[in-house]
């Protein structure tokens, strides 16, 4: 069941994520902007991310299936994101500007 429930909220998490990428490129731009220009912020956020992903690894490392393995890494990757923020701030808001306008918007 766990693995479903982390299933769920990854996908719902991106879906909605995306659409609003979609919908608001140039609001998704700002957004990583302001996040690079306040360090105090950019530190909670990558604290936050970190501990959120390291607490789901801490309860779901399982490679059972293949959707658990998919769940493990995208929880793996939750905590590495987290790392990257804390550590490389501004590479990591670049990273996130450069794919976060989608190919539509820049056509």
């Amino acid at each position: 069941m766990q693995t479903e429930s982390l299933a769920i909220m990854f996908g719902v998490y991106f879906v909605v994520a995306g659409l609003r990428v979609l919908k608001s490129p140039d609001d998704f731009n700002l957004i990583i902007t302001r996040l690079r220009d306040k360090p105090a912020i950019n530190f909670l956020t990558g604290a936050m991310v970190y501990f959120l992903g390291a607490i789901m690894l801490i309860l779901h490392h399982s490679t059972a299936s293949l959707l658990a393995t998919v769940v493990t890494v995208l929880v793996a990757l939750t905590a590495i994101k987290g790392v990257l923020i804390l550590l490389a701030p501004k590479t990591y808001m670049a990273l996130a500007l450069s794919l976060g306008t989608p190919a539509l918007s820049r056509a």
